[in-house]
């Protein structure tokens, strides 16, 4: 994993990534993207123009990605373009030449849930953050997972922006192809080591009964009943959920976490009479 320097030349800037030039005559092109321009835990600032004189990056040995349309120097066997992967960060830069580098997250294999990763906030929607974790692993956050603060919970546009750097938790591993996780940014989130799955692990209760039931599912042989009472919350605390479902006439599934899940009955969703409840 040693690293060679290269002094490029800035042709196109997106929203996620630089597109550069290798060679004067634009045969050989690589890309920059946003997460390889800051070190861990300082925000990403894109280029707002094209800087008029050549730059130093660092080349990413052997990652050689995907293009959009007309970038690129060779071609994969479906006709695609194929792009250098480069690096601006200053940690990189700083190195001396044949020095060892941090190694790049390329895929999930090496991955395990409940691992913490470093990365930065790509896009800032109404349920939930989508975030980078290099230039080809991302994971989606969802919005009751984004802070232990219910207010930051419920307006992520007013506390998330693009380049934010963040440290997220691996909940879930989806392999099925794709290299996207499931993250928790919750400094008090308890994730429990699940096997690697896209199959749903949580299951709502039966039969409404209380004003609250809950259960844990996990994978046959995973934990005791004793093991999944302890992780219940306390009776009388306040927890924050997310609705997955309406139920006419009767209540609302919830989720408490990725490992939980509960049912509010009808009854309960107002200190007053309502005529429409849901």
């Amino acid at each position: 994993h040693h690293h060679m320097h290269a002094r490029v030349r800035v042709v196109n800037i997106s929203r996620t990534h630089l597109i550069v030039q290798l060679d004067r005559k634009g045969a050989l092109r690589g890309r920059i993207h946003f997460t390889e321009l800051a070190d861990f835990g300082s925000h990403v600032k894109m280029l707002e123009q094209l800087p008029t004189e050549q730059i130093r990056a660092v080349l990413l040995p052997n990652s050689p990605a995907d293009a959009e349309a007309g970038v690129g120097s060779e071609r994969e066997n479906n006709g695609k373009l194929k792009l250098l992967e480069l690096s601006l960060r200053p940690s990189e830069l700083s190195l001396e030449r044949g020095a060892e580098r941090t190694a790049r997250l390329t895929g999930l294999d090496t991955l395990e849930v409940g691992q913490q990763l470093h990365g930065w906030v790509r896009d800032v929607e109404r349920d939930g953050l989508w975030v980078s974790i290099s230039h080809s692993v991302f994971g989606r956050v969802a919005a009751a997972e984004t802070s232990d603060d219910l207010a930051v919970c419920s307006d992520l546009k007013a506390h998330f922006e693009f380049g934010q750097p963040v440290v997220a938790t691996v909940v879930q591993l989806e392999m099925e192809g794709k290299r996207r996780l499931k993250l928790t940014l919750r400094s008090s989130a308890s994730v429990a080591a699940e096997p690697r799955t896209s199959a749903p692990v949580l299951k709502r209760a039966a039969s409404p009964s209380t004003t609250s039931q809950i259960e844990a599912k996990k994978p046959r042989g995973e934990k005791t009943k004793d093991e999944i009472t302890k992780e219940l919350p306390m009776p009388g605390c306040v927890v924050r959920v997310k609705v997955l479902r309406a139920h006419s006439g009767r209540g609302v599934d919830v989720q408490l976490n990725e490992r939980l899940n509960g049912r509010v009955h009808i009854c309960e969703l107002a200190d007053e009479w309502l005529d429409s409840p849901l």
